[in-house]
This record gives C-alpha cells, structure tokens and sequence, in this order.
C-alpha cells in the first residue's frame, strides 16, 4: 500500500528521469489496437485501448516508465503538505503543444474543470472527486469553487478533501490530461476527430484510417524529444483476435496480444518473444441494478455467484497463469487482507446446492428457464470462458444469452445502463485498494451497474481519514465485504498479460500494470 511517506521516492526521480529512455534511432513501431477507438478525447475516455494509445498523444502531470511506475510528466517535481492535502505541481518551463504554442497551468485549469463539468459526460470524472469542490461540479453545480488553481504560468495548486497518497499514479492517466483549448471550444463536438490532433505527448497523430490504421510521428515539440526514439508508431485497428498472430508471423507487427487458441502454438514456435505476466487486476461479471429480475433479487444473485466454478474456468478454459478470485481487490495487493465471496471455500458440489436452494426461494421454476443476456467484447477467450458459465447455470434455470459486442458499441452499453450482465476487467495504477473500491462508489467509474450503499460510502469515507494503515485496511475490507454481499459483480480472476514483442523491439519491460508507452521503445537489430 503506498502510503504519504512513499512520494519522497517518487519526487527523487524528478531529478533523474530524463536518463530515462533511448537514443534517437528512428524507425517505425507496428502495433495492435485491438479495436477501432470509441474516442481520442482523454476526458472521455473509459477502455483501456483509448488509455493506451492517449499515453502515445498525450501527457498528463506525471507520467508512466517502462516499468509502468509513475514519473515526473509535464510537471518536472512537485510538493504536498504534511496533511497531504495541498499539492503543488512545478511544470516545465520548456512544454509545448506539438503546433509550438506554450503550454501552461491554466491549460490544465481548463482541463481539470471540462473533465468534471456534469455537461461534458466524462465516465471517468469520479478519479477527480477527491478534488475540493469536485463532487458538486460532478453533480452538476459548477458553481461551487474548484481548489484547482494556477498561481502562475508554470504552477498548479490542487486542494484535496482528503489525503490521496496515490494521486500521482492517478494524473498520468486520460482524465487528467490536458487537451488544447482553442479546438476544443471552436468545435466541442468534433475536435478529437480530426485528421490531426494538437497533443502534447511523445507522439502526434499524423493519418488515421477508421476501422484499419492510426499512424502517429514522432512530436519535435515535446520535452523530451531527443530521447523518442521511433520516428513512427503503427496502431492497427485489430478487432478479431484471430488474426493476430498470423499478421505477428509474418512480420506485420511488432507486438501482439496472444488469443488463448494461440497461446500453445506460440509456446512451441516462439518461446523467446512469449511475455506472460500477471497483472494487477481483476476480471468479473457485472450484474446491471437498474434492470429485473436481478436487480432487486438477491437470493438470485447469489445463486450465480454460488454456481460458478473457477477452477474449471482457470484450470481447463483458460490454464495460461491466471488464478481464480472471489475477491474484487485483487488479492495481492499490498498489506492488505480482504475478504472473500460467499461460498469460496466450498466444494463445488455443495455449492450448487445453496444455489438451486436459492432460485427456489426466488420464486424461479426451473422449468421455466429464465432468459437473460450478457455481453461481451470481440473475444474468443472471452466467448470460451461465457459459454462454460452458461453451462454452469443451466441446472439453474437460467438461459444465459451470450451478445457479442464490437469495442465501442460494448463500452456504450456500459455507460448507458443497456445490458443484463457484462463481462469486465479493470487493472489497478498504483497497488492501493483503496483505488479499486473507489470505482464502486455512487458515482465511481466502474459503478456502471448502479450500486449504492450509505454504509459502503461511510466506510470508504472513514478509510480515507484514517492515518493508520492497519485500520486503514481493516476498514477497507469491511467496505470490501459489503460490496461482496451485496453481490453486484461476480468475480471471476486474477488476469494475465500475454503478449508476443519481436525481438528487435527493444525497451519493453513487462509489469503488473500492463503500460507499455510507445515513448520508451526503440527499433533495433
């Protein structure tokens, strides 16, 4: 758990990051954008693709290296106060926008306040809500004051409610990036669109190719742009996952993620350029509130949850280094012991039994299958893993049918409330579990399912005031626990990365946080 003391480690590397990263070589960089993107606008941002290729376009306050850890970003060093409720960040006196105008703390005073306007429908404006003032602009009253302040052109002050001792790891995602100002208020609807973009990051988008190719150049203007060292970065807008290792094969692409039905033929033909990592995250089933019978229907609920068996999951349908979980925070997270679902401990057996008890007891007759749907990405692991659930709750009397989903039509579905169950997975930025049980407040980014709790928020509340870490994280279990009771996600696993770079490629460092910016990579022999 990163805790207050933890950021003197972070604001050492402020001096040192720039011996971070390649020498210029050049060359081009050919990689799979496993969808078309829903958005290259940071701030509305919710998939993990956007996030990837916005850390290309993009740079926020702080910043990911090759190991994924947070690093000074625009702004070179920064302070907090005692209580860790003040932060000052010192931009760099040299960063641009990539057409060459200054960019200054204002830029990310507007930035800042667009992200948390209720009329810009940012899904990702809860990250912020720490911000003092920041609750009420999400609630739609913009005109409480923002403690988010430029006290001069190379300055920014954040005000907090409460300490954050992770908010560095939490600026260097989209949310908190900056976008440039004059294009976005000329045209709000459509700026991000654009053949070409005004960014600040490493890189800046040359040419994009709906449904085939986002070609990014190197950015002349960025701070530090003599130790970029690909000329050209390649997103290849990819959605069927089964043709990624053939386009790998014949050197079409640089790096790729590994389907499951590939993972046993590029064990045995290319072992060498094989990266399985574990990743700090988890993958779940997400139950919608909003909608019934399961909304309202507990016993239900639990009854899914109580029928499906992980181990066949992680064992048989996907055996390539993922372990089964019953917690939503993932269970190695740092110093922190959380509990579990109901019924993990038993045998499977049993199991099933407290499940069909409790379909009984809701009124369900198993002969009369009750019908609902899920929906899932362009995945075959992913249509794997569904159809052995479906299988597992048909002893049930639940017809579970599977939606496939391309990327955005999927994460709109999310958004909008219009689905029965989904298929998720979040990965963590900093170790802290706090972060993860964040998204689960009323209006957390990954509450998409419409759960609300007043003891739950207490909880979290509290675990926030409270500076000992043991009661800390006791009392984010507890939150933790009624989250699990409550049974609006179903946990699944504990994920794997698992992904083919050639051997040329050349500054790729596996890490549980699965980011891997183009801006480190080079191209060699």
């Amino acid at each position: 758990m990163r805790r207050l003391i933890a950021l003197s480690a972070i604001l050492l590397l402020a001096g040192g990051s720039a011996m971070i990263g390649p020498a210029r070589a050049g060359g081009t960089l050919s990689r799979i954008a496993g969808a078309e993107p829903q958005t290259l606008d940071p701030h509305r941002t919710a998939g993990g693709l956007e996030t990837a290729i916005e850390s290309d376009l993009y740079e926020g306050l702080t910043a990911r290296g090759p190991d994924g850890r947070v690093l000074p970003g625009v702004a070179d060093h920064w302070e907090v106060t005692a209580d860790g409720k003040a932060w000052t960040f010192h931009l760099r006196p040299d960063a641009r926008w990539s057409n060459g105008t200054p960019l200054t703390a204002d830029d990310f005073v507007f930035a800042f306040r667009r992200e948390l306007d209720a009329r810009t429908h940012a899904p990702m404006a809860s990250q912020l809500a720490n911000l003092t003032g920041a609750e009420a602009w999400i609630a739609g009253n913009s005109d409480v004051p923002l403690d988010v302040v430029a006290t001069d052109a190379h300055t920014l002050h954040l005000g907090l409610v409460r300490p954050s001792p992770f908010l560095p790891e939490m600026l260097s995602y989209p949310f908190a990036m900056p976008v440039y100002r004059p294009d976005v208020e000329a045209d709000p609807a459509n700026w991000s669109k654009a053949a070409v973009l005004v960014s600040n990051g490493p890189f800046v988008l040359a040419e994009r190719v709906p449904q085939l190719a986002l070609v990014l150049h190197r950015n002349p203007q960025f701070h530090d742009a003599d130790k970029v060292a690909l000329d050209e970065v390649r997103w290849r807008v990819l959605e069927n996952d089964a043709t990624a290792l053939k386009l790998y094969r014949t050197g079409e692409v640089d790096i790729a993620s590994v389907s499951d039905e590939d993972l046993e033929p590029a064990r045995r033909t290319l072992p060498g350029d094989l990266h399985i990592v574990p990743i700090f995250g988890t993958e779940f089933v997400i139950i919608n509130l909003r909608r019934q019978p399961l909304g309202t229907n507990l016993a239900l609920r639990r009854a899914l949850a109580l029928a499906i068996d992980r181990t066949v999951l992680t064992d048989n349908v996907d055996p390539t280094g993922g372990t089964r979980s019953c917690s939503y925070v993932p269970a190695h997270s740092p110093g922190y012991q959380g509990p579990t679902m109901e019924g993990c401990g038993q045998p499977i057996a049993q199991r099933r039994m407290e499940a069909k008890a409790l379909v009984a007891s809701a009124g369900l007759d198993p002969k009369t299958p009750l019908k609902i749907a899920l929906i899932h990405r362009t995945n075959r692991l992913d249509r794997k893993r569904l159809a052995a659930i479906v299988e597992m709750w048909k002893p049930l009397g639940i017809e579970l049918e599977l939606v496939n989903r391309e990327w955005r039509t999927y994460l709109d579905a999310l958004m909008n409330g219009d689905y029965d169950l989904a298929i998720a997975k979040i990965v963590g930025a900093s170790g802290d579990p706090l972060e993860f049980l964040n998204g689960m407040r009323a209006h957390g980014e990954i509450n998409v399912m419409g759960y609300v709790d007043e003891a739950f928020e207490a909880l979290m509340h509290s675990a926030e005031d409270e500076p000992d870490p043991a009661r800390r994280s006791a009392l984010l279990g507890e939150a933790e626990q009624r989250l699990l009771t409550a049974v609006p996600l179903i946990p699944l696993d504990t994920p794997v990365e698992r992904m083919l770079v050639r051997s040329r490629v050349h500054g790729w460092q596996d890490n549980e946080f699965a980011f891997h910016p183009s801006r480190w990579i080079s191209i060699g022999p």
